[in-house]
């Protein structure tokens, strides 16, 4: 099961096209000039706007978690552009540390990794043909990786196997796409990496697709990402201070069930 979480009338897309899209037009018309013919995906990152506060709104979370997460991944698929199906966040480990609590985390781990509690992915046009985001595993009872093979075809090549996915979303301008990367912990922060949130993208068979991706960045250590917040607020503002003076981040109630 999934829901439709945002939806813009005309009024408000005609507004995200002349104010997003014609300006990611013109920045693809640029790095285009610089690519070669083979390149069938643009990778953009936008660092200021008010995607966070739409983030927020969706996600329900606190407005930290949100703005200081990573920036707008913006991307543009041409036509036979397609992703293999893929998790956004990883496992955490004892030598691992996330990417952006890096700063406030284990020094002397050998290997960051991505910490990606929540994905709102944003569809920015309305695609022609394919183009839909397939989860190969939803709503499957049990989770194994050897099933993802079956009779020959691997259901992580989103190339031979899209029709396969239990689960795939038309790509619709205006609508936005949640999905939890994390399960629960049961005490109200992020827990293990949920295997069922699998997912690609399907090959665009006709025309282009806009899509954007804001990710909800989450240490599965709360203390640390309570440092990094701190760190980050006091860098900010220019304000000296110590940290046990800070108030405790709240935590309680992140994961919201949709």
């Amino acid at each position: 099961m999934y829901k439709i979480l945002m939806s813009c009338n005309k009024m408000q897309m005609n507004y995200l096209k002349i104010i997003q899209c014609d300006f990611l037009d013109f920045c693809f018309r640029f790095h285009h000039s610089h690519l070669n013919n083979s390149v069938v995906i643009l990778f953009l990152w936008l660092y200021s706007g008010l995607s966070f506060l739409r983030v927020t709104h969706l996600a329900r979370l606190p407005s930290p978690l949100v703005e200081l997460s990573e920036p707008l991944q913006v991307i543009r698929y041409e036509q036979g552009g397609f992703s293999h199906a893929h998790h956004d966040s990883s496992p955490s480990h004892p030598e691992t540390t996330c990417s952006h609590t890096r700063l406030a985390g284990n020094t002397s781990a050998h290997t960051e990794i991505s910490c990606r509690y929540i994905t709102v992915l944003l569809y920015l046009n309305s695609v022609e043909g394919g183009g839909e985001t397939t989860f190969p595993v939803a709503d499957n009872r049990t989770y194994e990786e050897e099933a993802l093979v079956q009779g020959g075809v691997d259901l992580t090549d989103t190339q031979q196997s899209c029709n396969r996915g239990n689960l795939r979303v038309k790509p619709t301008a205006g609508t936005a796409l949640l999905w939890y990367n994390h399960l629960s912990d049961g005490k109200g922060w992020m827990g293990e990496v949920d295997e069922y949130s699998l997912h690609g993208d399907c090959p665009v068979t006709r025309g282009v697709k806009w899509v954007a991706n804001s990710w909800v960045n989450v240490d599965p250590d709360h203390q640390r990402q309570a440092r990094y917040q701190r760190l980050v607020t006091h860098r900010q503002e220019g304000e000296p201070g110590r940290e046990e003076r800070e108030p405790p981040l709240p935590h309680s109630n992140h994961h919201q069930d949709l």
